[in-house]
């Protein structure tokens, strides 16, 4: 990815880079209409480069630290989560990566223990912040005015403790969606 800070660039090159999740992700190949990447690493450095290209002058470190971490394990659990199944119409097979969202974040989480680093970096607080993005950042599903509101407020909370906005959620949303290629990418965004 580019040149991001002195600090995230050592642990993603010394630590992530060199760690079984990171050679897992390389191996994971959705080919989907939503990820036609060559693998879940490629994406991963899609939606980094796009938030630092857009989020990451104008916000702060704290925000640029819990966003870039979130991001670089949003997806994470999608080696674990992958299932093969067979097309209702029997052409062929296909990949999903239903509840990959909670795997990622247990792997965000179980990762930050062990992680010396990330244990010197994070706060709990911020630690609890990253889980909690990494387990939301599909919410296109909450159709009801009420699981919308009630999943913004408690995200407001979440990162509230921690000095970040919301905005700090949309901007991994955003990077999410636009760090990608997928089949008519404009009419998806």
């Amino acid at each position: 990815p580019k040149m991001i800070n002195e600090q995230f660039n050592k642990f993603l090159i010394e630590e992530f880079f060199q760690s079984e999740e990171w050679a897992l992700m390389k191996e994971t190949v959705e080919d989907s209409q939503w990820h036609r990447e060559p693998d879940v690493s490629v994406h991963t450095l899609m939606v980094l480069n796009h938030y630092v290209d857009h989020f990451l002058n104008s916000r702060t470190e704290t925000e640029n630290k819990i966003a870039l971490l979130a991001l670089l394990f949003h997806d994470t659990g999608k080696p674990e989560a992958e299932e093969e199944l067979e097309r209702a119409d029997g052409s062929g097979k296909y990949r999903r990566y239903a509840g990959h969202e909670s795997v990622s974040s247990h792997c965000f989480m179980e990762y930050y223990l062990k992680s010396p680093t990330l244990k010197s970096w994070l706060t709990v607080d911020e630690a609890r912040a990253i889980r909690w993005i990494i387990e939301y950042h599909l919410p296109y599903g909450y159709k009801h005015r009420d699981k919308v509101h009630d999943l913004k407020l408690a995200t407001e909370l979440v990162l509230k403790k921690i000095d970040c906005t919301l905005q700090t959620f949309y901007d991994c949303l955003r990077s999410d969606a636009n760090g990608r290629i997928s089949d008519d990418h404009a009419t998806k965004l």
